[in-house]
This record gives C-alpha cells, structure tokens and sequence, in this order.
C-alpha cells in the first residue's frame, strides 16, 4: 500500500529477487509454514495460497513420495465448487476450511494497518499467482481510496473493494 505520494506505507509477501517470499516462515525454517489468514494486520503475515504436504508422522514432507496428507492446503478453489460437498482430497486443510470468506472462485483477506501520518489517496496492489522463481501466472489488481480507510478487504479471484 503506497499513500498519494506513492511511498509505501504498508507491504506483506513481497516477491524478492530470488522469488522468495518475504515473511514466509517455511523459508527461514522447513518445519513451519505459514497459516492461513482472514485478517492481516502486519508485515509478518503473508497469505500464501499453497498445500504443504505433510508424511505419516505429521512431519512437514518435502518429497513427494513421502507425502500421506495435507498440514495445510488453502489453494483458491475453481468457481462453483462447494468446500462442504468437496470429497476427501479435494478441498481446504486447516482453518482455510473454516474461512467463511473463501469460496469456490475466490477469497477475502482483510488488511487492517496502521498508515501512520500518510494522508491524501492510497494505491493497494494484491497479486495472485506463483512467486517469480516458479513458473505461473500473477495476476495484479490495483485500487484507489482514501487514506482514512482503515479496513481493505483483498479479494483473490474478484474485485477488491475498501471499506
């Protein structure tokens, strides 16, 4: 989130040059990843629409092979796909399940951030895709509003809107 200077006054999961993702937990440490969020309030959390695979013993799996289930899969769902009625495998792990806000088609993310003394228009940039080392797609939506919003719903899949 930049203010109408264009200084940036707030960012969560920067893409570095390496296609790292800053603040993702699994980068600084294999056996943690990061959660899935409903609301972010912080740098530190990063929304990372991923499945982390996980072996029998419940241990983070990093080889295929070894994969039995999910510790978390939050991965955006096609359009018209109830996560209810989903079959076992195919669906949310984790709170993404319980994330009212995450249906088949998209998802909404919740940014509450402190602007400090920025004032006038801010621009919001969400991105959704693949970070730079990995091939993919990454789609950008860019949004106007005033400064004085303090709530900005980030919507995946739809139009963002600011409240």
């Amino acid at each position: 989130m930049t203010d109408g200077s264009g200084k940036e006054v707030f960012e969560s999961g920067a893409v570095q040059g390496d296609g790292a993702i800053l603040g993702n937990d699994n980068d600084a440490d294999a056996a943690k990843f990061e959660p899935h969020y409903v609301m972010i309030s912080t740098t530190e959390q990063v929304q990372i629409c991923e499945a982390i695979p996980e072996d029998t013993d419940g241990r983070l799996a990093t080889t295929l092979l070894r994969a039995a289930g999910h510790a978390k899969d939050n991965r955006l769902l096609p359009p018209g796909l109830d996560k209810a009625k989903a079959v076992a495998g195919i669906g949310l792990v984790g709170e993404a399940r319980e994330d009212a806000d995450l249906t088949g088609g998209g998802d909404v993310v919740r940014h509450t951030v402190n602007v400090g003394d920025a004032k006038g228009s801010s621009r919001s940039e969400w991105s959704c895709g693949t970070s730079a080392s990995r091939s993919g797609g990454l789609r950008i939506t860019r949004r106007s509003a005033p400064l004085s919003s303090t709530v900005l719903a980030g919507t995946v899949g739809r139009s963002p809107t600011l409240r």
